[in-house]
């Protein structure tokens, strides 16, 4: 632990492309319990992407896709723009540290698109490491530059190689399994990302040579989420986006997702997202257009 001690407790916030509601957010730094209430444990919703690395403390993180993680030093959580999250803070007897970044949704729909990131891995443990700790004093020392623009781009580099590094020294998916297995299932995962796919999953695993019980088994050890549950998660980050971008009505886009009607569609949002799917409109502009999103087949 002795590679936090010469932390400064320090943050800041830049305001890019616009004033107001219509900023993008770029801030952080390193937080201690003055700035956060012990046992806080809520329900939120925000409209920016954060990273949380936990340098004292501990609590129970749960997150879009419904899963819990009981946390401690070391341990990471994402949050990612417009999906719900709960996480309960309790103190260690000498206070609570962490390093916070909450980054713009353009960014991290970027860094989605590009698989940088994964909208399902929310969870990472790489323990306290002083490369990541360098990369994150980098990042906040970016907030504090006179010129807006140059910390903007200092930040925003400063940030890919924190996970970069993040990527280098953990292993989110705890499976040792042999080429051929990786090979079958990540033939699978990709198949389950064409939200037009509505192949049972038992069928899918006969044509890859599994049992379906082994293949389920396998496929939670390798992505973290069953078939079933990818299959959904991969569902409504698509009705998200519809929900953000178009004005296509929620039946339609329940049709379009190949739910059988806006109850079943309407049911399943409301479940993992703990919110009803109009909710998901409230930041959609009054100008948006109603085309087909691409990669959505039509009706």
């Amino acid at each position: 632990m002795k590679a936090i001690h010469h932390l400064q407790l320090r943050s800041n916030c830049l305001y890019l492309g616009g004033e107001g509601n219509n900023a993008e957010k770029l801030s952080g730094g390193f937080y201690d319990h003055t700035f956060i209430p012990e046992f806080a444990g809520e329900y939120f919703r925000h409209k920016y992407f954060a990273i949380t690395y936990i340098l004292k403390g501990h609590g129970v993180f749960k997150d879009h896709c419904a899963r819990s993680f009981d946390y401690r030093e070391g341990d990471l959580v994402f949050r990612h723009a417009d999906t719900p999250f709960f996480m309960s803070k309790c103190f260690r007897e000498d206070g609570w540290l962490e390093f916070s970044a909450a980054l713009p949704q353009s960014l991290s729909d970027a860094l989605l698109a590009a698989g940088v990131l994964r909208k399902d891995l929310t969870f990472l443990s790489p323990g306290i490491s002083p490369a990541l700790l360098g990369m994150a004093e980098a990042y906040t020392d970016s907030l504090f530059c006179v010129n807006k623009n140059a910390g903007a781009a200092q930040a925003y580099a400063a940030i890919l190689n924190f996970l970069d590094e993040l990527a280098r020294s953990t292993v989110p998916e705890n499976f040792a399994g042999t080429p051929k297995e990786m090979g079958q299932l990540e033939q699978v995962r990709q198949l389950l990302d064409d939200v037009s796919d509505t192949t049972p999953l038992p069928l899918l695993a006969r044509r890859i040579g599994m049992g379906y019980e082994n293949f389920r088994k396998s496929f939670r050890r390798r992505f973290g989420l069953s078939p079933q549950e990818y299959r959904i998660q991969r569902r409504l980050d698509q009705a998200d986006a519809l929900l953000r971008h178009t004005r296509l009505s929620i039946k339609e886009i329940a049709g379009r997702l190949g739910y059988s009607d806006i109850t079943a569609f309407s049911r399943q949002y409301r479940k993992f997202r703990r919110v009803p799917p109009s909710s998901g409109r409230d930041a959609l502009p009054p100008a948006a257009g109603s085309a087909a999103f691409p990669g959505v087949p039509g009706r």
